[in-house]
């Protein structure tokens, strides 16, 4: 599922410029055959090339619209619980069901209209029926001002939304800002995700690819605390979306330097992760900083019972996930 193509939502009123320009450059433009040039013919003609110009261009622009955003009853889980928890659900469904009510009504008016337009005897009779025919259009657009309002703030939100492989293996790498998440992500994978010095650089979820052994594998760098959902940005939800629904495995990185997190504080976080029921896995980072002593005092104070395995070296464990993945598929 991807938001990033979603269709710019311009001002109801906008719809209606481009429409009736379009029919009157298609009046404009339209040659008119000799049985046409009658003052009566003529004004038929060109009304019902108006009339399928103005139905065309606004069918065109709201058809789009139904296309390209999603269908709410196929989401992905991960992207139905994105919605709920960054947009109005209620208001967002309503606002699309309301685009589809227009493209009815456009088509219906305009199939109405092009019928009495047909069967006027006078060109008076034809101007009064255009001029409603342009009346009862843009009173229903005026209707649902307000739903294209809401449409365009909805859109700037689901614009940013991660473009999740949702039926791959992924691995999860969880842990606190700054303890070298990113760097990991960037060693493993072509991912070029920002990297600075300072905690909270990662402001949307990272993701990269890595094939091994026939099998892609996407790895997603999941920033922030992990608080509960209603208290996070929406990086941050999106993150606990990504653990919570799509990962198969979370792999937390501890960082040993202590610079930014302590270990005990960093042992807490990583404890509030059995809550995700998924395998979890933990990995040293920044290990040219630190000696192999600390590294050897850490594992035998901390992970001695084995219940989460320790790992120093990624690629290792990313091959031993690989194993243990392709046992769950047999």
């Amino acid at each position: 599922m991807g938001f990033s193509d979603l269709p710019i939502i311009e001002r109801s009123d906008v719809f209606l410029d481009i429409a009736f320009k379009k029919a009157r450059d298609a009046a404009r433009n339209h040659t008119l055959a000799d049985y046409e040039k009658s003052a009566l013919n003529k004004e038929k003609t060109l009304s019902l090339v108006k009339l399928k110009a103005v139905r065309e261009s606004l069918s065109k622009q709201l058809q789009l619209i139904i296309d390209k955003y999603p269908n709410f009853d196929n989401l992905h889980e991960f992207y139905a619980k994105l919605l709920r928890l960054t947009l109005d659900y209620k208001q967002l469904k309503k606002t699309l069901g309301s685009v589809n009510w227009l493209l009815g009504q456009v088509r219906d008016f305009t199939k109405s209209y092009n019928l009495k337009v047909k069967r006027a005897q006078d060109p008076a009779t034809i101007k009064k029926l255009m001029n409603e025919y342009y009346g009862r259009i843009s009173s229903v657009f005026k209707q649902v001002k307000k739903e294209f309002e809401y449409l365009h703030k909805a859109r700037q939100v689901m614009r940013n939304y991660p473009l999740i492989k949702e039926n791959m293996l992924t691995i999860c790498l969880a842990g606190f800002p700054n303890v070298g998440k990113s760097t990991l992500l960037s060693k493993l994978t072509p991912a070029k995700p920002e990297i600075n010095e300072y905690a909270f650089t990662t402001k949307r979820l990272n993701l990269g690819y890595k094939s091994l052994n026939a099998i892609k594998i996407q790895f997603i760098d999941t920033p922030g605390t992990l608080n509960r959902p209603e208290k996070m940005n929406p990086v941050e939800i999106q993150a606990y979306l990504a653990m919570r629904y799509v990962a198969n495995f979370i792999v937390y990185v501890f960082d040993l330097t202590e610079h930014t997190y302590s270990i005990k504080d960093q042992l807490k976080l990583l404890e509030r992760l059995k809550e995700y029921d998924k395998p979890l896995f933990a990995y040293i980072s920044k290990q040219d900083l630190i000696t192999e002593g600390d590294i050897e005092q850490f594992k035998e104070k901390y992970f001695s019972n084995k219940k989460i395995p320790l790992h120093l070296d990624m690629e290792e464990l990313t091959e031993e996930l690989l194993i243990v993945y392709k046992k769950e598929l047999l």
